[in-house]
């Protein structure tokens, strides 16, 4: 389990004055930069910080299948959400008209995060969002039609082998 933050740079501090100075000393000899990367470096050994915070995450090849849940009719669809070539496709919202679109995913706090958008010439735009932890993804999606009331969707699935 990571350790907090602050309880890190407290433990940084100790090994650090237990090489023979103090952080005022160490500032002074190495230099901040430095200092920063050093630890930077003893964060992520620690796991305080997941070293490919920063990197995207494919989902290229990843298919869910669940239910897409209307949440102002309660209306409950199949739903088939396939991440391929850097798009999204929705079996649900193909029906309606609205294109595969563009998709990008990241590690956040041990899940991973994921945004797309998609298109329909006739009905606006879809903006989703949701985590996938293990097998499992949850997320929402709102329709945007302009002129119109927003339309939001809940999505829950499971990962297809």
């Amino acid at each position: 389990m990571p350790v907090p933050l602050v309880q890190q740079a407290m433990h940084t501090t100790r090994c650090l004055t237990a090489l023979g100075g103090t952080m005022t000393h160490y500032c002074r000899r190495i230099g901040l930069f430095a200092l920063a990367c050093v630890v930077g470096v003893l964060l992520i050994a620690s796991g305080a910080i997941p070293a490919g915070l920063q990197e995207p995450v494919d989902l290229d090849g990843k298919v869910y299948a669940g239910t897409l849940l209307v949440v102002h009719t309660g209306a409950l669809l199949n739903e088939r959400l396939e991440f391929a070539a850097g798009q999204l496709q929705s079996s649900a919202s193909d029906a309606l008209g609205y294109t595969d679109g563009p998709y990008s995913a990241r590690w956040v706090a041990g899940t991973i995060a994921f945004d797309a958008f998609t298109e329909s010439p006739a009905l606006g735009w879809m903006v989703w969002r949701g985590r996938i932890d293990g097998r499992e993804l949850d997320g929402f999606a709102e329709a945007h039609d302009p002129g119109e009331p927003l339309i939001r969707f809940e999505v829950k699935a499971h990962l297809v082998d």
